[in-house]
């Protein structure tokens, strides 16, 4: 489909995350931080492997920058980044907590979590 796609319309297929940074001009913004905060549901593997937070946070560790990477559940670990630039990994929910209670109590973990971030 991107073949013909391309052939007849003259298109090219991108990352989503590549297409949204250009509109956000978010390596900009990112060389103007001095910390950079992210998070998603659960970051993992597939996290460093295009997916918006992870590349996030790789561009700014890349830069130097310090980052925090909030989340549910966490199953990475710093040397998979590649990095000797300030990271933190901030699992926010205890693992014994159900998917629900997980879910539930979110919004006050991630709160206590970012107050725990100095």
């Amino acid at each position: 489909m991107t073949f013909g796609l391309n052939c007849a319309c003259k298109v090219s297929l991108l990352p989503g995350f590549d297409l949204v940074s250009q509109w956000l001009n978010l390596p900009e913004k990112v060389a103007a931080c001095d910390w950079l905060i992210t998070g998603e549901g659960k970051f993992d593997q597939s996290s460093l492997q295009g997916k918006g937070p992870g590349t996030l946070a790789q561009t700014a560790l890349a830069q130097g920058k310090r980052v925090s990477v909030l989340a549910g559940r966490i199953d990475v670990s710093k040397s998979e980044f590649g990095s000797n630039a300030p990271l933190d990994l901030v699992e926010i929910s205890p693992r014994e907590l159900s998917l629900e209670k997980a879910l539930k109590d979110g919004p006050a973990n991630l709160e206590a979590s970012i107050r725990s971030l100095t």
